[in-house]
């Protein structure tokens, strides 16, 4: 009889002590209260932890410009990139938690690049939505030589840059001969000879 008495005394004690024991332990488990006020970012930029409010031990910190007691990850002074979607923030050099960001690139101006064009990301540097010229119409220039090949000349329709390229078959070296009319072995021999009399002006203007 005794005995159940007591338990039944341990029992009530423990149930008195059990809600502020569970109290406790939840006033004092560190966390983060409020996120910052910015989560999408470009990578040309740095985190902003403005407006973030943690728990720790119990006590509600908010974030103010200069605590060294908060550190982050990717560091303030370090710009994020599109493969960072966290970050992880200390306080104390405790981990409190980790916030949730999305970045994406930040791309520049449309520019001509070679036989194409594109966007250059303002922050990686890499180039993006590369595509080859639309360049519906090209004039000739009548700037072909003997030996030289003729151009001609074209502006594109999405980033306006001007285009100039080679016509090819257009030396007024082989135009002298009616090509179509002759045998394949005929061709090749006005070919052969073609190169030999360049490969010859090209010795002679390098000696000069």
């Amino acid at each position: 009889m005794k005995t159940k008495k007591a338990l039944a005394v341990l029992l009530a004690v423990v149930m008195l002590v059990m809600p502020f024991a569970v109290s406790s332990f939840a006033a004092s488990e560190n966390g983060i209260v409020a996120g910052p006020a910015k989560t999408a970012y470009n990578d040309a930029e740095y985190f902003n932890p403005v407006g973030i409010v943690v728990s720790y031990n119990g006590t509600e910190v908010t974030y103010l410009p200069g605590d060294s007691s908060f550190r982050f990850e990717p560091a303030l002074d370090e710009l994020v990139t599109v493969e960072t979607n966290e970050v992880v923030v200390y306080y104390n050099n405790t981990v409190i938690g980790t916030i949730a960001i999305s970045v994406d690139h930040y791309l520049g101006e449309l520019v001509a690049i070679d036989n194409g064009h594109g966007r250059f990301c303002l922050g990686c540097g890499q180039l993006h939505e590369f595509e080859e010229h639309d360049v519906p119409e090209f004039i000739p220039n009548d700037d072909g030589g003997f030996f030289t090949l003729q151009t001609e000349t074209g502006y594109c329709t999405v980033c306006k840059a001007e285009v100039t390229q080679t016509i090819p078959g257009s030396e007024k070296f082989l135009n002298a001969f009616d090509t179509e009319n002759m045998t394949e072995f005929e061709a090749e021999i006005v070919g052969y000879i073609y190169m030999i009399l360049v490969s010859l002006i090209q010795s002679f203007l390098s000696i000069s």
